[in-house]
């Protein structure tokens, strides 16, 4: 029933960043890790045959930016998935998500102006913002019921400051794997177009979401058009982040020129498609392609089940947040007492349970860890299996309840 996604990909001799950057203690036991934004699953069979026709051409060449037949399947794509009209003349192909966000800081801001992100967010933006000379303005989510939360007030407020020009919004946001309501991207709009601060949104991880969790895209609210850029990328979803490409899309005219002037500066020219990234996304952002992300999701909702069972059983003090699309998870150990010190060498040490810490996305991350589920079953059950061993030990499962099978 699951071929398409087992076995999994033999990451072996490949120079993988999955498996470079497999913690330690993974790597002495031989265990997958349950951290780093990247799945363990083979690209689907009808992508790789692209592929394959294309290498049987022999053709490994430059590929032109404009290529109607490239950003007519975005257009078809945002409009029949994401109800959102694009027009072909938005969309500028472009060479990976952060390198085109670094390039957005230079286009639409000075240095040394604030640049607002929300926190906990992506751990990449701290870095990208203050390596271009501008400044890091957090804009800490308030926690609610079961979902973490702007605060408006704040949020306001430092829009308001003229030396904020730009904020940074990830949707599905990075790491709670949540998607902004559209009442919530509506008032961003608001402020956005009150106090001039360009909105720079990354959807990575927009093609994950799940069919009962719709987004809506910053970019069809019409009031938000003048002051946004939105990025685009397949790599997540069809698990191509090798080659780094991705698609800008801004439906405003200065905003786009603005932007092409920076990109004509860093490309020495109008750039040009890698071969290998159209034929992604031609098979990628097709009726072939949604096909394999509805059995994708299928697939990886039951290692969201098996750890929704198995923390709900066996350690209901870890709490796990709403989430929207696969295949992360944002949870909550800060009832088990520890220190940010003692939970990482729980995890990663006693158990073996490798995730993404969250002191890693800021200061509001401490105490949280996000949990990498785009793997096997079989991985899935023998890491919450460590998990429970790890637990027990300590003393914080005293029965015999359901155990993880």
């Amino acid at each position: 029933m699951w071929e398409e996604f087992e076995p999994l990909i033999d990451h072996r001799g490949l120079a993988s960043g999955r498996d470079r950057f497999r913690p330690q203690s993974a790597k002495t036991l031989g265990v997958p890790s349950f951290s780093f934004a990247e799945t363990d699953f083979k690209i689907p069979r009808h992508m790789q045959r692209a592929f394959r026709r294309l290498i049987d051409r022999g053709f490994c060449g430059y590929t032109v930016a404009d290529d109607p037949t490239y950003l007519q399947a975005i257009v078809s794509w945002m409009k029949k998935r994401r109800n959102w009209e694009v027009q072909q003349e938005w969309i500028i192909p472009v060479y990976g998500v952060l390198r085109t966000m670094s390039m957005a800081l230079r286009a639409f801001s000075r240095p040394g102006e604030g640049v607002i992100i929300f926190s906990p967010g992506y751990t990449a933006y701290e870095g990208l913002i203050e390596e271009n000379g501008r400044s890091l303005v957090r804009c800490p989510l308030r926690i609610g019921l079961n979902r973490f939360l702007i605060d408006w007030d704040d949020l306001e407020k430092k829009m308001s400051v003229p030396q904020n020009t730009m904020l940074f919004l990830c949707n599905a946001h990075n790491p709670t794997m949540h998607v902004w309501p559209q009442e919530d991207l509506r008032r961003i709009a608001v402020l956005s177009q009150k106090y001039n601060v360009a909105v720079i949104v990354d959807e990575t991880f927009a093609d994950l979401c799940f069919p009962e969790s719709p987004m809506t895209n910053y970019g069809a609210i019409a009031y938000g058009q003048p002051h946004c850029m939105i990025i685009n990328a397949l790599s997540k979803a069809f698990n191509i982040t090798g080659l780094n490409t991705a698609n800008a899309i801004l439906p405003d005219e200065q905003m786009r020129r603005r932007f092409m002037e920076v990109f004509r500066a860093e490309q020495r020219g109008s750039g040009s498609i890698e071969p290998f990234a159209r034929e992604a996304l031609l098979s990628g952002y097709s009726d072939e392609g949604f096909a394999w992300l509805q059995r994708l999701f299928a697939y990886v909702k039951e290692n969201f089940t098996l750890t929704e069972q198995f923390f709900a059983e066996q350690m209901p003090q870890v709490k796990i947040y709403h989430y929207d699309c696969a295949y992360l998870i944002w949870t909550d150990w800060r009832a088990l007492g520890l220190s940010e010190a003692e939970l990482e060498h729980f995890l990663m040490e006693e158990a073996v349970f490798c995730v993404d810490m969250g002191y890693k996305y800021g200061p509001e991350g401490q105490g949280f860890a996000r949990i990498h589920l785009g793997t096997s079953h079989a991985n899935v059950q023998a890491g919450l299996q460590r998990l429970e061993q790890a637990a027990r030990r300590r003393g914080w499962i005293s029965t015999e309840g359901a155990r993880t099978k």
